[in-house]
């Protein structure tokens, strides 16, 4: 179980999704992240990320629950 933090100072305009890769899991267990609909294995969190899209406006901050499914 874990909490991913995310948050962007100043928005960008015309920006697409920012790929954020995870650390400290274990690459052989399959986890699942409910607020973005994803299931993964952690190898695939940890090596490849998940792409987050920011929200336009400045100090958006977002917290994801990352459980092991």
């Amino acid at each position: 179980e874990a909490m991913l933090v995310v948050y962007r100072r100043l928005s960008e305009p015309n920006a697409g999704p920012h790929r954020v890769k995870l650390a400290g899991l274990d690459p052989n267990k399959t986890y699942n992240i409910p607020a973005l609909d994803i299931t993964a294995k952690g190898s695939t969190l940890m090596n490849v990320g998940i792409a987050i899209k920011y929200r336009k406006y400045d100090f958006y901050s977002e917290i994801y629950h990352v459980v092991q499914a």
